[in-house]
């Protein structure tokens, strides 16, 4: 504490400094705002001299006087010999302020209860006041003095230095506290103390790194001006030179640097161990057979008033109300319950109701068994399928039956997102999601319920169709049901009845651009029924590709030929013409003379009549023909050649019925 034997609390560090002196046997008197001060014995020894001006504001000047400061060799030499000369010191705080009990019922604002007399108990709660020095080294030094108090709970908080000083303090000599209470004190103390330096150095911080930003600039121009200024004559000696300028730039940046950095000592100055009178009033709540306490004490050194904290929240109170647990709780604390109208506290457990708000106490309200919400009576669900009891945020109605739901038992319809119970949704077929049975379309083709996400409407028929059994056109985008729509069993892309074909072969569908069309019947085909001619590239289908016997190629009806003696097919390009009959043959059905077999018998098969002729003939011979009477006759399979005998030469190409093919004259 701030006294000296009896002083009183300084105003100043002048009146400090002179009743240090005085205590010390030293004569001191006052000139303006210097004091001299004549000293002798230790304090002499101390000081070196034994007459000392001392200066303690900034207009006191002169050569003789020596300013005292934090900091100064004057006070720190005062401080210093001081250390060595502590006591342990114990006070009592003075009475000052008288406590009645009428005073004390009128503190109270009791708002639904009687209140009893105030019954007074008279206490000495203890405290302990360090004061505790904080010395911010840097290229500055700064110091602060902090004075922290530790209660008899060991929490500490921060006071101004002259609180507790009282001059009418009684001064306690014995009933020290022991030095394990003192330590523990002094460590909270300590800490709190760390905390003030921690963030007082961190208020300084910015103005500490404004300073070494301009200290090393100012190094950068000095060491940068000194390079400029060498002459560059010898490069080796400038190169020596510079070196040697760089080395001591870095030394003395790392001077600075260290300079600069922040320090921070934490030194205790004094101690007191502080004893304060206090009395602790209890009065006693009573309603309806209820009965409840609450206390308030009173510093009768300062006249605080610290009232008991509220049962619930643990906010000190004085306007206070008794619920029906027999709890003593603040104003905010006190609760109504809606339902059934007792009176109860927060701590007790009456809760707001999650959807209506409403105050409900532990004997009304549900708990919600999904969020463990609490719901009043009005606004609690009893699920209808298992019992639970749910919330309206959780549970719900379903829309098709009206049964109530809790959470486990509901669920939402994925298209209107309606609450629905398990047994009025259905299940969509494709995508698993539930659907109420409003909302759930049937396919045309499977019957099976879907969202209405997974059907389509055809837009040749309009049947309602899912996406399993219906597509959507490649080329046209348009959907289709399983009769106008189809996949290509070439490319493997739906295809809508417009832009599909069935193959004449086959019957698959193919789409217009894998499909081919046949050039002899003009029916579509797939590519795997159908091929091209190896003449003209057409496409044919498999009914209409004939196969060369030769070469073994196929080839469309305008280039191919059945070969009239044996009946064989060659393709255009290996077929032979007969020179006598311009029939086309295979390359075995013609001789070396570029005749074919029946030409070549023909001529020589024996001479009939014209009648032998006319028999074989179905229409008989033409008018012109009448007048030949010989003729040479042969036959193959289908086919009859008949050759005049004589002028002029006609050879007439019968089928195997008589009926004329080809007249070569």
């Amino acid at each position: 504490m701030s006294k000296l034997d009896g002083e009183g609390p300084f105003q100043d560090l002048r009146e400090f400094t002179e009743a240090y002196f005085r205590r010390h046997g030293a004569d001191v008197s006052r000139d303006g705002g210097v004091s001299r001060v004549k000293i002798a014995g230790e304090l002499a020894d101390l000081f070196g001299r034994q007459e000392m001006l001392l200066g303690f504001g900034a207009s006191d000047h002169g050569s003789d006087v020596e300013r005292v400061t934090p900091g100064s060799f004057v006070l720190e030499s005062i401080l210093k010999q001081m250390s060595g000369e502590g006591r342990r010191l114990r006070l009592r705080l003075p009475v000052r302020h008288r406590v009645r009990k009428s005073w004390i019922a009128a503190r109270f604002d009791a708002i639904d209860s009687e209140l009893s007399e105030p019954k007074l108990e008279r206490l000495l709660k203890r405290h302990y006041v360090f004061h505790m020095r904080l010395v911010y080294l840097s290229d500055e030094r700064v110091e602060d003095l902090v004075s922290v108090t530790v209660d008899e709970q060991n929490v500490a908080r921060r006071i101004e230095p002259g609180t507790w000083l009282d001059d009418d303090s009684r001064v306690l000599l014995r009933r020290h506290a022991s030095i394990e209470e003192l330590g523990a004190a002094f460590q909270e103390a300590a800490r709190l103390a760390a905390r003030v330096a921690r963030d007082r150095a961190g208020e300084m911080a910015d103005a500490l790194h404004d300073r070494l930003r301009h200290t090393i600039t100012r190094l950068k121009s000095y060491y940068r001006d000194r390079l400029e200024e060498m002459p560059r004559g010898d490069p080796a000696r400038w190169r020596d030179a510079t070196e040697q300028v760089d080395d001591e730039y870095e030394h003395k940046l790392a001077e600075e640097i260290e300079n600069h950095r922040q320090r921070v000592v934490i030194r205790l100055v004094s101690f007191a161990e502080i004893e304060v009178p206090w009395v602790r009033a209890t009065v006693a709540l009573a309603r309806d057979g209820l009965l409840g306490e609450h206390a308030i004490s009173i510093d009768q050194s300062t006249g605080a008033v610290e009232p008991s904290g509220c049962s619930a929240c643990g906010t000190p109170a004085l306007g206070i109300s008794l619920c029906s647990s027999g709890h003593v709780v603040c104003a905010a604390c006190a609760r109504t319950c809606e339902m059934c109208g007792k009176l109860s506290c927060v701590g007790c457990g009456v809760k707001p109701c999650s959807a209506c708000s409403s105050a409900v106490c532990d004997h009304c309200e549900s708990s919600c068994q999904d969020c463990r919400g609490v719901v009043c009576e009005t606004h609690a669900l009893e699920c209808g399928r298992c019992g639970r009891a749910s919330c309206e945020s959780c549970g719900a109605r379903c829309t098709r039956c009206a049964t109530d739901l809790c959470g486990r038992c509901r669920t939402a319809c994925a298209t209107c997102e309606g609450a629905v119970c398990w047994n009025c949704a259905l299940e969509c077929a494709r995508c698993r999601k539930p659907v109420c049975t409003s909302e759930s379309v049937d396919c045309s083709v499977c019957g099976r319920a879907h969202c209405p996400s997974c059907v389509h409407q055809c837009e040749f028929c309009e049947a309602i169709v899912c996406r399993s059994h219906g597509e959507r056109c490649a080329t046209c985008a348009r959907t289709g049901c399983g009769k106008h729509a189809s996949i290509c069993v070439s490319c493997g892309l739906p295809r809508c009845a417009d832009h599909a074909a069935e193959c004449s072969v086959c019957g698959r569908a193919v789409c217009e651009k894998c499909a081919g069309e046949c050039a002899t019947c003009g029916s579509a085909v797939c590519e795997r029924d159908g091929t091209r001619c190896s003449i003209c590239d057409s496409s044919v289908c498999r009914a209409h590709a004939d196969v060369c016997r030769t070469c073994g190629r196929q080839a469309c009806s305008l280039h191919s030929h059945a070969c009239a003696p044996c009946g064989d097919t060659v393709c255009e390009g290996h077929a032979l013409r007969c020179l006598s009959c311009h029939e086309l043959y295979c390359n075995r059905c013609v001789s070396s003379r570029s005749l074919c077999s029946l030409c070549t018998r023909l001529a020589k098969a024996p001479i009939v009549s014209r009648v032998a002729v006319e028999a074989v003939i179905a229409g008989g011979l033409p008018d012109d023909l009448r007048g030949l009477r010989r003729w040479r006759m042969v036959s193959v399979r289908d086919r009859r050649l008949l050759l005049s005998v004589g002028e002029p030469r006609e050879l007439l190409v019968l089928d195997g019925e008589g009926n004329q093919l080809r007249r070569v004259p």
